[in-house]
């Protein structure tokens, strides 16, 4: 997890750079995969606005 940096932002390649730098080396899916299983995202959306603007009575 501390691959991901400070701002838990950084591309997959970023983290298999930093993980081999540690002597550890994985493939693309199987990074890819570890965020997967465990619901960890690295892409953060704005949230969308509310459907009307007005209130409704």
């Amino acid at each position: 997890m501390a691959a991901l940096g400070p701002g838990r932002d950084a591309t997959i390649e970023e983290i298999r750079a930093s993980l081999a730098g540690q002597g550890l080396v994985f493939g693309f899916g199987t990074i890819q995969r570890f965020f997967a299983r465990h619901a960890i995202t690295r892409k953060k959306r704005p949230r969308t606005p509310p459907n009307r603007i007005a209130p409704t009575s």
